[in-house]
């Protein structure tokens, strides 16, 4: 079976880099997936992880977020990707100020 771009895409997250779907938070508090980038959302839906932060001393610490949550992040750090037609995000985990969820 072949792969989809955005199959290929979502595998292919290193490290801390986080592929994001942008989303927009409407007043009544529905989710809303803008039509472009243009909007410059700063909530998203997280499509694909890495394995996280590489420290200098060569261990790896494991992301913090994982597939679907809904994050909030820096408005102008995103590293913008179109697949498909459709816009996705690239951030680092560090730009990312909030998940939705419960505190554990």
């Amino acid at each position: 079976m072949e792969s989809s771009p955005l199959d290929l895409l979502r595998g292919a997250m290193l490290y801390d880099n986080i592929l994001v779907e942008p989303i927009v938070i409407g007043n009544s508090g529905v989710v809303l997936k803008p039509q472009n980038y243009e909007d410059k959302p700063e909530f998203g839906k997280v499509v694909s992880v890495g394995e996280g932060r590489l420290l200098e001393n060569g261990t790896i610490v494991e992301s913090r977020v994982k597939e679907g949550d809904t994050i909030f992040f820096q408005k102008y750090s995103a590293q913008k990707v179109r697949v498909q037609g459709k816009d996705y995000l690239i951030i680092r985990e560090e730009d990312i100020y909030w998940k939705a969820g419960k505190k554990k």
